[in-house]
């Protein structure tokens, strides 16, 4: 697993969480966006114009739009197909 600042150049609070192939995007502590490998989605327009930037940064902008509730079950259920894959055929 690793956290970083998602390779931006700027100081900010914008970071990257990668667990397998799964990649989740935060703006501060907010998920707002999800990439599983096969399938990329953002949160609906509930924010301020600094996460929307952070959207625009992490590339976010065309991916699928999702409520904060559906994009964290996507977060969920990505991470738990990837553990359960992985040590189910360790």
């Amino acid at each position: 697993m690793t956290i970083s600042h998602g390779g931006l150049a700027r100081n900010t609070k914008a970071y990257t969480t990668e667990i397998g192939p799964v990649t989740l995007y935060f703006s501060y502590s907010t998920l707002i966006g999800v990439d599983t490998g096969t399938q990329s989605a953002r949160r609906e327009n509930q924010w301020g114009p600094t996460t929307g930037r952070h959207m625009n940064e992490f590339g976010l902008r065309d991916a699928h739009v999702m409520s904060e509730r559906d994009l964290e079950g996507l977060a969920e259920l990505a991470i738990h197909r990837y553990l359960e894959d992985r040590y189910d055929h360790a």
